[in-house]
Order: C-alpha cells, then structure tokens, then sequence
C-alpha cells in the first residue's frame, strides 16, 4: 500500500467550482455564438429570396411591351406590392423608370428601370436594389 499527502490526494472543492465556472462560460459563449451565425444565415435566406424576386420582375417588366404603363417614367405601383416571406409579408417591392444618366451611350433611346425590395427584419431595415437598362419604344 503506497501512501499519498493528503494535499495531493485529489480536487479540492475550490478546483472543482473555478472548473465548473469555466466550462459554463465556454459553452454559454459556443450557445451565443451558435445564435448569431443563425441570424446570419437567416438574414442572407431574406437577401437570396428578395434578390430573386427583384429578379423576377426585371424579367416580368423586360417581358411587357415598351409602351406599357408599368414602363412609364416614373414611381411604380400605384398600389403597394407586397414582399412575402414565409407566407409572412415582410416588406414591399417597388420600381422606377427614369431616364438614363447623360453620359451613356445612345441615353434618348433607352430607359433606367430600377426595382427594389425593402424590408424588415429582427428590428432593422434592409434592401435590395437591381438596375437594368432597356430599350425605350
């Protein structure tokens, strides 16, 4: 039988709470930041689907005739157009058609259509804006 001091025989109890102590913090600071990368990918889900439905109707407004009212200079829709997410409307989509800055080429024969998709999330706002140039009729 090999006989240890008592000093050395194990954990005292002090040891074991300051072990504790220091365990709880790193697993409450994995938690938290395990929360936030979530946030994260739940905020570029909400940019993915409003640049897709920005997307969307660019194509629908390339797709119209020129002469179409939707096409015409100024704020578009009279009414406002709803963004969903999540069967949840978050936000609003809208467009605008201007003319052209000067300075591009052939500016009196084409159009600025501009759509954007605003919303709200978590408190804060945020958007999306997609620009194209089109022919004008």
């Amino acid at each position: 039988r090999r006989w240890v001091p008592l000093d050395s025989a194990g954990l005292s109890l002090v040891e074991a709470i300051v072990g504790i102590v220091i365990s709880i913090i790193a697993i409450s600071s994995l938690a938290y930041s395990f929360g936030i990368g979530r946030s994260f990918i739940y905020r570029f889900d909400v940019s993915r689907r409003a640049m897709g439905v920005a997307q969307a109707r660019m194509e629908y407004l390339g797709a119209l005739p020129l002469t179409s009212d939707s096409l015409a200079f100024g704020p578009h829709p009279a009414t406002t157009v709803p963004f969903v997410y999540n069967a949840t409307p978050i936000g609003s989509e809208s467009w605008t058609v201007a003319p052209p800055p000067p300075a591009t080429p052939a500016a009196n024969s084409l159009k600025l259509v501009t759509v954007r998709v605003i919303w709200t999330q978590t408190g804060s706002s945020d958007s999306i804006t997609y620009a194209r140039l089109v022919p004008r009729p």
